[in-house]
């Protein structure tokens, strides 16, 4: 299952706090609120479950929030 990320100070502590285990993180950022974008969740939720344990699946609402996270890694623009 996929964590939903609200702001730079929620990343911060879920990265404080991960398992050693864990490889690789993955931010998924949904642009808005339609099927595509739901579909999408829905794909990156059935992921999260193949690489449990080593992979973090992470979303975040692109509109709402995280406009800490935009600016501590530099991100300018999603790919659509």
């Amino acid at each position: 299952m996929t964590k939903d990320v609200k702001s730079l100070d929620e990343f911060n502590e879920i990265q404080a706090h991960l398992s050693p285990k864990i490889a690789l993180i993955v931010l998924f950022f949904l642009d808005r609120f339609d099927e595509e974008s739901n579909r999408m969740g829905r794909y990156v939720d059935l992921m999260s479950d193949d690489f449990i344990d080593r992979v973090l699946f992470l979303t975040c609402n692109k509109e709402s929030h995280n406009h800490g996270i935009f600016e501590k890694y530099n991100i300018e623009t999603i790919p659509t």
